[in-house]
């Protein structure tokens, strides 16, 4: 049998590149400081208040504002995939129009 690379026809290996023109900010801090991101941020908040999504109530003055993280890493293929890896822990979850799909290495985790 008569192959390509048997007969000398080699097409030449493209090796795409990824060209990123939007990065994501790695943190709360990152994203205020660019202008873009503090707007989003704004109009996501206005919007949550104008649709009495949920209300912001004063914290009582015997409490202490706590973080929030929880760990997720948005996938670079798919923006509606998110990962939080630690250990020998791996979570996926995908969000899809209203639907949320959950899965995880270790069936202990659900």
């Amino acid at each position: 049998m008569q192959t390509r690379s048997k007969s000398g026809i080699v097409q030449r290996r493209i090796n795409p590149t990824l060209i990123l023109t939007h990065l994501e900010p790695k943190s709360t801090k990152q994203a205020l400081t660019d202008p873009a991101w503090l707007t989003t941020i704004k109009a996501e908040y206005d919007a949550l208040i104008n649709n009495n999504t949920w209300t912001l109530d004063p914290l009582p003055p015997s409490r202490v504002p706590i973080g929030c993280k929880f760990g997720f890493s948005s996938s670079q293929c798919d923006p509606s995939l998110f990962v939080y890896s630690k250990g020998s822990t791996t979570v996926y979850m995908l969000i899809y129009v209203d639907d949320i799909i959950i899965t995880v290495n270790n069936p202990t985790l659900l």
